[in-house]
């Protein structure tokens, strides 16, 4: 079996986090959950790019300033997800789910 490039699971990640019923109804969120979301959004969203960029550029500076921010931001993406399930937008299994993606995209940008 085939394992997915790092750019799909990225995608994967993004597309989960943005399905997300706190990601959805945004506007029915007080101020500190809705930060929350939207920073666990941004995050993933810029890491996306980032991972993009390090395989889009056949610059090797360009590689190694995506790739540092494409782990910065995932990083911030697994701390958002547990700050989102301090604020109950997130049950246990989610909290698991999306952790263990970030932590493997992360694992494997590290042996790119």
């Amino acid at each position: 079996m085939e394992q997915e490039s790092l750019s799909k699971q990225v995608k994967k990640l993004e597309k989960y986090i943005y399905t997300l019923k706190a990601a959805r109804e945004l506007n029915k969120l007080d101020r500190l959950p809705r930060e929350a979301i939207i920073r666990l959004r941004d995050a993933i969203t810029t890491a996306r790019g980032a991972v993009d960029r390090y395989f889009g550029s056949d610059d090797s500076k360009e590689q190694l300033l995506a790739l540092q921010e494409a782990k910065d931001q995932l990083n911030e993406a697994g701390d958002a997800i547990l700050a989102a399930s301090q604020y109950d937008l997130l049950d246990v299994a989610d909290v698991a789910h999306l952790s263990a993606l970030n932590e493997h995209i992360i694992d494997q940008l590290l042996l790119s």
